[in-house]
């Protein structure tokens, strides 16, 4: 179920064009970039409890710190 929220807003037009993040400073601890990276360990830490997903890829994340544009999976 939250995975297909999350592909819902992959999918809507929320999902930024330009696929910048809009906090650079904090990027480095985004699943993104732990994911590009390969520290899987990290991610899986990261997404236990869902409650936000990425506007630019659609990642899940339990923090909005987490990843770079969130969005509430709950309202």
């Amino acid at each position: 179920m939250i995975l297909d929220k999350v592909a819902k807003i992959a999918s809507k037009s929320v999902v930024r064009k330009d696929k910048v993040c809009c906090c650079r400073k904090r990027h480095k601890r985004h699943i993104c970039e732990s994911r590009a990276k390969g520290r899987t360990h990290e991610i899986n830490q990261q997404i236990q409890n869902p409650n936000f997903a990425c506007g630019i890829c659609g990642e899940a994340a339990d923090s909005d710190e987490d990843i770079c544009l969130p969005v509430p999976l709950f309202i």
